[in-house]
């Protein structure tokens, strides 16, 4: 069958575009599996849905949802395919949390939730042969005016997924400057993450269980984009690179096989390396890691059920950066009745890490975590009820709803003060050059303005510009704020 795999765009772009590695992953599948499958990206360009669907013709057009930032685009393709008498599917983390809110919208047909490859193929197949839908699990639908959601399927061996084809999408789309690497791709080597955080829709969609791609292939990808694309840097997209020293021992091994020069950057935990791990890492090309901390408060720790020490974030990250590796510690403010106590220990703590680059975000509600599910119960959030009210929340870069106990003013100046600081500085690591995070967001506007069209360059200055003017606002106009908070730099 001939399908068609869209990435729709969100309304605003905040951060650098990436590779929708699930997408390739689903098409690189079903290539493999003898079907017809095209890649439309819409986060790289604006697409004409309709005559994109005219000129190939798909009997499938499947969308991808990562989050609700994209459903007013994902909504705009379903209609076209829907007027055409396509079956439409949707996927992806948001759309696994939702399939009864989306297929009640009528533009979709089909959902898959969970894990796509195989549901994808079964689904073809049954449609195709016109064979009947109750027995693929990981797929919900309708059935006259009943919604049916089929049992969840079981996780794949990732070693029976085959290695990613590129060549279904331009590389070169995706390519970031971070640091020292002026090419980056993100590419992944497992799925999951044994975390329990409540925040986060890991448990509701993994189950909270890891499960490590084999990391040849890995190797294989990598030697094929540096080879046949000019990458020079890699980010391991995986909620959790690495469970342990054997496992990052192992995979350094292969990278340093390759004799290629690239450099390398993962998501890592809290208390899992010690100080030579960080150099052994150092010396297989890895530049930067991203670190989960959180909250300095051990109240809020044991609420989110991050489970890490917090007595081990100073000396991890200073292990990490004394190897010569950015270290990049991530902190979620506002969260449900947060003190300012709380979050008093959570400034403490990250100036103490001061060695770090910040990344705040406020605390926003994911559909299937834990955590939602309980302000729920409490009457305090209410999921909304269409795809239109999904698409109107604010993501986490803005702040509608407070579930704290700390006024919205008061946070906002708290993160302006530490975006502010990871933005103005001057050095992360010896090798990455100065000011690399304000170059980076220069970079990003610009292939804004070239690869996404002059009107959304306008629309994502023009929210960036507020942005940037509100955390000098902020700093500025707020110095009682500052000043209760001790939010200066340290001498």
């Amino acid at each position: 069958m001939k399908l068609l795999l869209i990435n729709p765009k969100p309304k605003h772009y905040y951060k650098s575009v990436t590779c929708p590695l699930g997408i390739l992953s689903i098409a690189t599948y079903l290539k493999n599996r003898n079907h017809i499958v095209k890649i439309v990206d819409s986060t790289i360009k604006k697409n004409n849905y309709k005559k994109f669907i005219n000129e190939f013709k798909p009997d499938v057009v499947g969308i991808s949802l990562i989050s609700h930032k994209s459903i007013t685009d994902a909504i705009k393709a379903s209609e076209v395919a829907h007027s055409k008498n396509i079956p439409v599917v949707w996927g992806g983390p948001f759309a696994s949390a939702i399939p009864a809110t989306i297929l009640k919208h009528g533009s979709i047909d089909y959902i898959i939730i969970g894990e796509g490859e195989i549901t994808w193929d079964a689904l073809l197949e049954a449609l195709e042969k016109k064979t009947a839908l109750n027995n693929i699990d990981g797929l919900a639908y309708t059935k006259g005016t009943e919604i049916v959601i089929n049992k969840n399927r079981a996780f794949a061996d990732l070693a029976d997924l085959p290695i990613l084809d590129w060549s279904l999408v331009n590389p070169s789309d995706y390519f970031q400057s971070l640091f020292s690497a002026k090419k980056m791709l993100y590419l992944y080597s497992g799925k999951g993450c044994p975390g329990q955080c409540t925040f986060c829709f890991n448990k509701g969609f993994n189950n909270c269980i890891y499960r490590k791609r084999p990391f040849e292939y890995c190797i294989q990808e990598i030697e094929y984009l540096v080879k046949n694309c000019g990458i020079d840097g890699i980010h391991f997209a995986d909620e959790l690179w690495c469970r342990n020293e054997k496992e990052m021992i192992a995979n350094c091994s292969k990278l340093d096989n390759t004799g290629l020069n690239i450099v390398w950057g993962c998501n890592a935990r809290i208390g899992t390396y010690k100080r030579e791990d960080f150099e052994r890492m150092f010396r297989s090309g890895c530049r930067w890691m991203y670190f989960g901390v959180e909250s300095g408060s051990e109240t809020i720790q044991e609420e989110i059920k991050k489970g890490i020490s917090l007595e081990k974030v100073t000396e991890t990250i200073n292990n990490c950066v004394d190897a010569g590796i950015v270290a990049i510690a991530s902190f979620i403010i506002g969260l449900p009745d947060e003190t300012q106590d709380d979050i008093k220990k959570t400034i403490a703590l990250a100036k103490n890490i001061s060695r770090a680059m910040y990344d705040f975000n406020f605390y926003t509600p994911y559909e299937g975590s834990e955590m939602c599910d309980k302000l729920i119960a409490q009457g305090r959030y209410k999921i909304p009820e269409s795809l239109e009210d999904f698409s109107k929340i604010i993501p986490t870069e803005k702040l509608k709803a407070n579930f704290s106990k700390i006024p919205t003013k008061e946070l906002k100046v708290i993160l302006a003060f530490f975006m502010w600081s990871s933005f103005s500085r001057k050095t992360a690591s010896p090798d990455s050059g100065r000011y690399a995070f304000t170059k980076k967001a220069v970079a990003d506007a610009v292939k804004g303005l070239f690869g996404r069209g002059f009107n959304n360059f306008l629309m994502s200055f023009a929210s960036d510009t507020e942005d940037f003017l509100e955390i000098i606002f902020s700093l500025i106009f707020h110095p009682n704020i500052r000043k209760k908070y001790d939010l200066y730099k340290d001498k």
